[in-house]
């Protein structure tokens, strides 16, 4: 018979990964990455700081670098979430 507690543990990841897909699309950083390249761009950052030119382009790389590892997070949890829940129906059944 199945342990409990495993099929306990799957709801819990469920739970778990359906928190980490609600997160959406990060819109905001999204967008700050957008406009920080936009500044970057224009000069203004370089009249302000020679530094600041820099500066905001690792701030960018490492935001998009960001952002490639959340999506890339939101797709396993979607995908994980389709495996668990077949698991626990199968599990399930053999429980019966």
């Amino acid at each position: 018979m199945v342990d409990k507690q495993v099929i306990s543990l799957i709801e819990n990841s469920l739970v778990e990964l359906d928190t980490l897909k609600k997160l959406g699309e990060l819109p905001a950083t999204q967008q700050l990455s957008i406009e920080l390249k936009k500044l970057n761009a224009s000069g203004e950052l370089e009249a302000m700081n020679p530094l600041l030119t820099t500066y905001v382009a690792s701030i960018v790389k490492n935001v998009g670098f960001l952002l490639g590892t959340y999506n890339s997070v939101h797709t396993h949890a979607e995908n994980r979430t389709g495996e668990l829940q077949e698991l626990m129906a199968q599990l399930s059944k053999a429980a019966k």
